[in-house]
């Protein structure tokens, strides 16, 4: 688990304006055992989530990096132990993404993949995602998923009528998908077939290598 792991996990629970113009303050067992590097990329990606800025309370992990670099005097901040917050979230991470099967979907809200989401696609197929289901996406984070053969269905109202655990069933041909737990179907248009064709094949590499060689 690394810093980006959690940063997407927590914009994926507040959304990309979760945060708008706060501060957001990062603690707990977890993070005090992020190396630097981790701690870097959950306090720059705090702007993802609309912050003003992301604070990780410096221990002696940060004291011994800055020590040796630093070529001026330095004065250590942490937050008033008064400190009053707009809103506090507190995430068990213990069995964090092993509750993920192969052929699962993952459901989103809006505009996933926003900001420096460009490599999620690929943890995503790793994880063995099946299908994405979005009420709107970022293009780039879109392409990608394709290029690694990951269908994308955008659909505001599936979106809101799906529900961790539920059973679905997508039809990428005709654009259908089912809520088999609540019964809900919900019509978007269908992928083109070159895009279909694309999935079937395992992603934009194994259907050009096809189609170079006359195969696809």
């Amino acid at each position: 688990m690394v810093g980006k792991d959690l940063m997407h996990f927590t914009i994926g629970q507040i959304g990309t304006d979760g945060a708008n113009y706060k501060a957001m303050e990062f603690c707990g067992e977890v993070i005090d055992s992020l190396p630097i590097s981790g701690r870097y990329h959950m306090c720059n990606m705090a702007i993802e989530a609309g912050a003003k800025n992301g604070i990780i309370a410096p221990d002696q992990i940060t004291i011994d990096y800055v020590k040796p670099r630093a070529k001026k005097p330095y004065k250590i901040f942490t937050s008033d132990p008064d400190a009053k917050y707009i809103l506090t979230y507190e995430y068990d991470v213990t069995n964090f993404g092993k509750e993920i099967k192969p052929g699962d979907i993952f459901v989103a809200g809006k505009n996933l993949g926003g900001g420096s989401a460009r490599n999620v696609p690929n943890v995503l197929k790793a994880a063995g995602i099946s299908c994405i289901i979005s009420a709107s996406i970022a293009r780039i984070f879109l392409r990608n998923a394709i290029n690694v053969g990951i269908p994308v269905i955008i659909s505001p109202e599936a979106s809101e009528g799906i529900s961790t655990g539920d059973q679905v069933e997508v039809n990428l041909s005709n654009g259908v998908i089912k809520n088999l737990t609540t019964g809900m179907s919900f019509q978007e248009a269908p992928l083109p077939d070159f895009i279909v064709d694309i999935i079937r094949q395992g992603g934009l590499v194994a259907w050009a290598k096809k189609k170079v060689h006359g195969k696809a």
